[in-house]
């Protein structure tokens, strides 16, 4: 019994080479002019023909075969790393997104309101859209307040207000610019949440809330410019981002 010289597999007697990895076994002798076997006869008499081994052909035959064990022993390490090297590209593109401003979604009421007024949609649909950034109990507080239903009645109540914006506004270009943003401290949002209770008695949880620098100009072309620069805070509450009741006033008397 012989056992294999690179792997350790026992041999059968009879094998030439590894079952397992193909190697060919040490302990084959040598046939001398390649001789398979002596001549001989057969059982009518008759001599039997000389077999001569192909000694090249064999040793190709055997490399194939071992090949073939060896690649189906390799592990699928190729499909293993280039998994790999697309979970960290994709990691790469996210940190990047979320650097250059991507994940700044606290910053989206403020832009949903000042791209409301940089276009000058001073009609019932912008002005919707601009009370939508405000936080549902806040805009509950504030129907209340005003005897309505809905969002569309006080409108309704108060075009004239959205209509004096438009006259007011109509000969000038507005731009923004947004700045420097910091993260309320827990304190801070638990004054927030204090302040809603005592003057709007809006009793309302915050999870989280950001103060932003913004820049905002408007220029008439003639000469009339002004500017002015505001912070304002956003708060998030039950998962979504929304102005801050204060914020909102302040931009919509600008």
């Amino acid at each position: 019994m012989a056992f294999c010289r690179e792997c350790g597999t026992q041999i059968a007697d009879d094998d030439m080479f590894c079952p397992n990895c193909g190697t060919p076994r040490e302990d084959i002798p040598e046939q001398p002019d390649n001789d398979y076997s002596e001549p001989s006869q057969d059982s009518n008499g008759a001599p039997k023909q000389k077999i001569r081994l192909d000694k090249g052909a064999i040793e190709n035959k055997l490399g194939s075969v071992k090949s073939a064990v060896t690649s189906r022993q390799k592990p699928g390490w190729i499909k293993i790393a280039l998994i790999c090297a697309a979970a960290i590209v994709v990691a790469l593109i996210l940190i990047f997104a979320f650097a250059k401003g991507g994940g700044k979604a606290y910053q989206a009421p403020i832009k949903t309101t000042l791209n409301v007024l940089t276009k000058k949609q001073f009609n019932k649909s912008g002005m919707k859209t601009i009370l939508q950034t405000l936080p549902p109990d806040v805009l509950e507080y504030l129907l209340d307040q005003e005897n309505c239903d809905d969002i569309d009645e006080l409108l309704d109540d108060n075009e004239d207000m959205y209509e004096d914006m438009e006259d007011e506004l109509e000969d000038y270009k507005i731009t923004y610019e947004m700045k420097d943003s910091k993260q309320l401290k827990k304190k801070e949002v638990r004054d927030l949440e204090e302040k809603y209770e005592d003057y709007y008695d809006v009793d309302m949880k915050i999870d989280d809330g950001y103060t932003t620098k913004v820049k905002l100009k408007a220029d008439d072309g003639d000469g009339d410019k002004q500017k002015t620069t505001m912070e304002i805070t956003t708060i998030k509450v039950k998962g979504k981002w929304y102005l801050d009741y204060s914020s909102f006033g302040s931009i919509m008397s600008f």
